[in-house]
């Protein structure tokens, strides 16, 4: 069984085009954000976004409901 953590994308990696800077619980960390984002216009939308990180990799985003 694998465990996913909530993380907000906070920023993109200046070096790094598939990469981007999320904030777990007050923690930012490095996080390869490929399978989340196609292209680099996908990439900078994300910024705000939840996702899952598992590993190191954000493997989905979370959907944010108004309420």
């Amino acid at each position: 069984m694998c465990i996913s953590i909530p993380g907000q994308i906070v920023a993109l990696d200046d070096i790094q085009p598939d990469t981007a800077w999320v904030d777990v619980c007050g923690v930012r960390r490095s996080v390869n954000i490929m399978l989340v984002a196609a292209d680099e216009q996908v990439s900078a939308a994300l910024i705000g976004y939840w996702v899952l990180v598992h590993v190191g990799f954000a493997t989905s985003t979370l959907r944010q409901f108004a309420g």
